[in-house]
């Protein structure tokens, strides 16, 4: 009768999920955002509302069935909506600020009434231990939280530039070994003397592969590109412009390159992301920060680096 007893403890315990850390992974590596991304076709695009969501989402839909989204505020649930009406495959979904209950709370809430529409991952921030808004167990604090709160357990991932995880690098083997695969920033305007965008297409793709090979996990570029207008930060490089037809050189190599590149096996490289969908003249920090947009504020316009992109058939 002992026996039994305990063993209808222990399956007790395994029902409600208390006999294991809230931190431990539940259910398969490969999931459906992981596929998602492993399919030849995947095409993301890094969006922030910039006007009308209805109408923004709808022209992006033309060319792209995926979205990453930036943080949770009180546009989310409107876009999130519209993005299954529009029949969106995959959100990337961002927690912004990971110790934000507000934050953890909404993506409890509102991912778990797409699960059967899309295929969902989250990153759990977002360049915060670059710009040291936040430290790396608050990463971890964050995904136990979501765990706890949410009815689903979502793929996850954090995002730095590529060189947070090189070895020598604050907390770079834990950041390699963060959630279900590896999310990585370059940007080669900041990190490479480069001026040629097909080039620079080419040496973006070799920095995720480096990453790839590290951590024996999926990579997925989020961000990458050339900006359209504005000139370049380096030193080295002062003075030198930035244009429409540049910038859409780069991304029809790096389209090149996504149809080449094998998502096959445990490990691939994903270069299903396109940053980014809007241009944001908030960003005024630098000349170019504004201007990595494939479509104009406010006329949305489309920028010569639009049409590199093939039209999607909506389902």
């Amino acid at each position: 009768m002992r026996f039994l007893a305990v063993i209808g403890v222990g399956m007790a315990l395994a029902a409600c999920g208390c006999g294991r850390p809230p931190s431990a992974a539940i259910g398969p590596r490969t999931t459906p955002f992981l596929n998602y991304l492993r399919e030849p076709g995947a095409s993301m695009v890094a969006y922030a509302p910039a006007g009308n969501v209805d109408r923004e989402l709808g022209l992006l839909r033309q060319k792209f069935d995926g979205l990453v989204l930036y943080g949770f505020d009180e546009k989310t649930s409107r876009v999130l909506a519209t993005a299954a009406s529009l029949h969106y495959r995959a959100i990337l979904a961002t927690i912004w600020d990971p110790r934000s209950d507000h934050e953890i709370e909404q993506a409890a809430t509102l991912l778990p009434k797409y699960v059967n529409t899309m295929a969902i991952a989250v990153s759990i921030g977002s360049e915060g231990l670059l710009e040291n808004r936040y430290h790396f167990d608050d990463l971890e604090n964050a995904a136990e939280s979501l765990d706890r709160k949410s009815p689903i357990r979502f793929e996850r991932t954090t995002s730095e530039p590529w060189w947070r995880y090189l070895d020598g690098q604050p907390d770079a083997a834990r950041l390699r070994n963060f959630g279900e695969f590896v999310t990585v920033h370059v940007h080669v305007v900041w990190d490479a003397d480069i001026t040629d965008p097909a080039e620079a297409a080419r040496w973006s793709r070799d920095r995720a592969v480096q990453i790839m090979n590290m951590s024996s996990s999926p990579v997925l570029v989020r961000e990458a590109g050339f900006p359209g207008d504005g000139s370049s930060p380096r030193a080295s490089r002062e003075g030198f412009p930035f244009t429409r037809e540049a910038q859409a050189k780069f991304w029809r190599e790096w389209v090149a390159l996504r149809e080449r590149q094998p998502a096959a096996g445990r490990a691939f490289v994903s270069l299903a992301v396109a940053f980014e969908a809007i241009d944001n003249p908030t960003k005024e920090w630098r000349n170019f920060e504004g201007s990595w947009g494939l479509l104009a504020p406010g006329t949305l316009e489309p920028w010569p680096a639009w049409s590199e992109f093939p039209d999607l058939h909506a389902q």
